[in-house]
């Protein structure tokens, strides 16, 4: 068996001495391999920035290296794949819009990232059959300096041509000769776009050929060409923007998208029923349940009746048609028509359904019992088709609400810490009465907070039925720290200690040096001349006799910690994490792909055990679809060599990637460190306390 590169790419054959064919995860790509040289350092940066880059429709162009080397690795789809090209498509618009609109949400995914894709062209986007569109080759622009093949630049924006400068807006411009280049392979069998286009000049004739032959392009094709139009614009700023060329596609979909028409049989009995509930005129029952339900989604239910028997339930605007479930008539034939049994219109049931139930934009007509009207669509096949897509958005809400769920309980324990933190605080409605530049002190008469007051008795009047304990308020305490501002939560601050207190009237605070003249008002009579220290920094919180302000115990760290928890909180439930689908993963480790496990040709520490060894093997094997790896053991396992060893192959073979190392201890950080510094000095060593790390860190260089 051949050699591996890198301990993982198992080569299949070599294309020439810097290119080959290699395997990895079940998966073939094509390798490149470029000499480093000293002028590359700038690349292993870029290298990084690149492969950070994940979405569901982009392929990297994945730049790995090691001591000598940088392979830049290229995934071969394989068979079951095509270019953009209309012949894939056929006449199916809708596909090709789909995969218009998969390419936009990839561009758009990169522009937000800070980077451009710099070569969009239609062998850079690939399609399968089942209208999954991905953008290849993202990254490539960026490093074609150290690559032998150069790129193809038909599809290059004209100020990439003519001033050898890539904006964002260069992307829309490449996108929209690829969907001219497919316009034209539908419609048009006398000129060729690749033919015909050589660069922006060239556009004015092929628009003369299209205009020319214009009975050719039918109604989509004639929509799309007037979008390829705002697109191609010469100047970038005067394109068509992304938000606005996803809007024109979206339209252009929608108004291609099939729609069904099913019919509803409603019994006497429950025409009866409506003309009752609704004092509705004989025979026009059927006509006022149709306009109950005129342009409303329907929401789509499956389950039993009371009876035990299959019920298909359809939401639309205030109504919910209770039908038979069973897709079979009595013959065993496919129904034509659902059957509605019952109509429920309790608003919470309807509510209900429409959180839960499955939408689609169907529409209905409402019939007799005896009624059979033509161009309906199936009924039972409906019910067939509906019912499994029905039971996997179950699954999938079953799966959120177990994420939910998940850190509910921290989401409580969030709850519960502010308001002890808010309590402990012990924030007063204060006014000043007299400050002393000289001592640095303001004296704080204590009054009655109105807002505070106010919102206490609101909640009562919304709440009667609950009992509300007002605020105890405390006194402050001498010598403890306390911070003074103009409004509950401000950013502007002065902090301070207690000085004296007389309980339940005043207090002296203590405010740092020279904080009393930097934060007077500029015409106050009591500030410094022009020229003095204090007058060259702005006031963080102007000091004014007679003010209103807030006073507080210290708590800002505590506030910090707190906010920081939060945003964390609030980021993993928005799914706003650097690993996509972090909280699903996390819930269900299976969703986690098992990479192959790569060779490690040497340990650094020979003394590592068969299971530490194991453990350096697995984390250098992490990827894009595997990141995270947890390692557990009681003290004295051997942790702390183990990631010391890991650390040790990252910068052995990738000397310029970043690694940081946390804990809730300094002595855990210290023990990695002290056994790094020993080849390595590029490290930057935070903490709280610098009295209680290593003294190891006054010997590093940073």
């Amino acid at each position: 068996m051949q050699e591996k590169l890198l301990g993982k790419y198992q080569i299949i054959t070599e294309q020439s001495a810097s290119v080959m064919i290699a395997r990895y995860n079940n998966n073939d790509y094509r390798i490149e391999i470029v000499g480093k040289t000293p002028q590359s350092g700038k690349y292993s940066e870029i290298a990084k920035n690149i492969n950070s880059i994940s979405h569901k429709n982009i392929s990297n162009l994945k730049i790995e290296e090691d001591t000598k080397n940088f392979y830049f690795v290229d995934k071969d789809f394989g068979e079951g794949y095509s270019d953009l090209k209309a012949e894939w498509f056929g006449e199916n618009y809708v596909s090709l819009i789909k995969c218009y609109l998969q390419v936009l949400d990839a561009v758009d995914f990169i522009h937000q990232r800070g980077f451009y894709h710099g070569n969009i062209n239609p062998r850079k986007i690939i399609v399968d059959r089942n209208d999954n569109a991905y953008l290849l080759d993202f990254g490539r622009c960026y490093i074609y300096a150290m690559l032998s093949n150069k790129p193809d630049t038909q599809f290059y924006a004209p100020e990439q041509i003519n001033q050898n400068e890539c904006y964002k807006e260069s992307d829309i411009y490449s996108l929209g000769l690829c969907m001219l280049n497919i316009l034209i392979e539908y419609q048009f069998d006398t000129f060729s776009f690749l033919n015909e286009y050589k660069d922006f000049n060239s556009l004015e004739s092929i628009y003369e050929k299209i205009t020319e032959e214009d009975e050719k392009l039918d109604k989509i094709n004639a929509e799309l060409f007037l979008l390829i139009k705002k697109m191609l614009k010469f100047e970038p700023e005067n394109r068509a923007t992304l938000i606005d060329i996803r809007k024109d596609l979206s339209y252009l979909l929608n108004s291609i998208l099939p729609q069904k028409t099913f019919a509803i049989r409603v019994s006497d009995k429950i025409l009866e029923q409506w003309r009752e509930n609704h004092d509705c005129e004989r025979y026009t029952e059927k006509q006022n349940i149709q306009n109950m339900i005129e342009g409303f989604r329907a929401y789509w239910e499956f389950g039993k009746d009371k009876n035990d028997r299959e019920e298909v339930r359809i939401a639309i605007g205030n109504v919910v048609f209770c039908c038979s479930g069973d897709p079979y008539d009595k013959f065993l034939k496919l129904k034509e028509h659902f059957y509605c049994f019952h109509i429920i219109e309790n608003p919470n049931i309807i509510e209900r359904q429409q959180r839960f139930g499955l939408p689609t934009d169907d529409k209905f007509i409402i019939i007799d019992q005896d009624v059979y009207p033509p161009d309906c669509d199936n009924a039972g096949e409906a019910i067939r088709e509906l019912r499994i897509k029905f039971l996997q958005k179950q699954n999938e809400d079953k799966k959120y609400e177990t994420d939910r769920k998940s850190i509910a309980s921290e989401e409580d324990l969030l709850k519960a810490e502010k308001k002890t933190i808010e309590e402990k605080k012990n924030t007063r409605k204060v006014i000043l009465k007299e400050f002393d530049k000289g001592k640095d002190t303001v004296t704080l008469e204590f009054i009655a907070d109105e807002d505070n007051e106010s919102d206490e008795n609101s909640e009562i009047e919304e709440y009667d039925n609950i009992e509300i304990s007002k605020k105890e308020e405390k006194d402050f305490k001498t010598s403890q720290a306390v911070i003074l501002e103009r409004s509950k939560d401000s950013d502007k601050v002065l902090s301070g200690t207690i000085l004296q207190a007389k309980a339940g009237q005043s207090v002296t605070v203590q405010l740092e040096k020279y904080a009393v003249l930097k934060n007077l008002p500029k015409n106050s009579k009591d500030r410094e001349p022009a020229g003095n220290d204090a007058e060259k920094e702005k006031p963080r919180l102007l000091l004014k006799k007679g003010e209103e302000y807030y006073l507080s115990y210290d708590y800002q760290v505590e506030e910090i910690i707190w906010n920081k928890r939060n945003r964390a909180l609030e980021e993993l439930q928005n799914g706003n994490t650097q690993i996509p689908n972090f909280l699903r993963k996390i819930n269900r480790p299976q969703e986690f792909i098992k990479n192959d496990l790569i060779d490690v040709p040497e340990f650094y520490n020979e003394n590592l055990d068969e299971n530490q060894k194991l453990a350096v093997q697995k984390s250098l094997s992490l990827s894009n679809d595997c990141e995270v790896l947890v390692l557990q053991g009681p003290p004295g396992t051997g942790k702390t060599t183990t990631i010391t060893e890991i650390v040790t192959q990252i910068l052995k073979t990738r000397p310029n990637d970043k690694v940081l190392i946390a804990s809730q201890s300094n002595q855990a950080v210290d023990n990695v460190l002290e056994k790094i510094c020993t080849f390595e000095d590029k490290i930057l060593r935070i903490g709280n306390d610098p009295k209680k790390m290593s003294k190891i860190i006054h010997q590093i260089k940073y």
